[in-house]
C-alpha cells in the first residue's frame, strides 16, 4: 500500500498544471476549406506578431502553425502558445499556459482578444471548448 501511495504522490507531483483556451472554427457554406486555412493562419499570424509572440515550426499537435512566448503570473514566468490544429472539417485554435493554474495578463488578453476577432469574422461558426 505504501509504494501505491508514494507512486501516486510522484505522478500527481509531476503533472504539470496548464490553461487552455480552445476556439474551433467551421467553414462557412460558401468558403473553401483552404480559404478557412489560410483565413485562420492570418489571424494567428496577426495575433502573434500583437502579442510578440515567435514562430516555432510544426509538430504533432500544432500541425497548422505554433507561436510562442512568456507571461507572467504572480511575478513567476509561465510558457504561452498559440497553436493551430485541423479539427474536423474546421480548425481549432489553442492557448495555452503552462506551469500555471490560472491565466497571466498577457495569455488572459490573447484569448479575450482572440475571441472576439473569431466572432466577429466566423460568426456562429465558433465554438469555444
Amino acid at each position: 500500500m505504501r509504494r501505491l501511495s508514494i507512486g501516486a504522490v510522484l505522478l500527481i507531483g509531476a503533472c504539470d498544471p496548464a490553461r487552455v483556451a480552445r476556439f474551433e472554427i467551421a467553414p462557412q457554406k460558401q468558403a473553401a476549406d483552404a480559404t478557412l486555412q489560410s483565413d485562420a493562419v492570418a489571424i494567428a499570424q496577426k495575433f502573434a506578431e500583437r502579442y510578440r509572440m515567435r514562430a516555432l515550426p510544426a509538430d504533432e499537435l500544432c500541425r497548422i502553425a505554433r507561436y510562442a512566448s512568456a507571461d507572467s503570473v504572480r511575478g513567476r514566468e509561465v510558457g504561452l502558445t498559440l497553436c493551430l490544429l485541423p479539427k474536423g472539417a474546421g480548425i481549432e485554435f489553442r492557448v495555452t499556459e503552462v506551469i500555471t493554474s490560472s491565466w497571466g495578463p498577457v495569455g488572459n488578453a490573447l484569448k479575450a482578444e482572440l475571441a472576439d476577432t473569431l466572432m466577429g469574422r466566423f460568426g456562429e461558426t465558433v465554438q469555444r471548448r
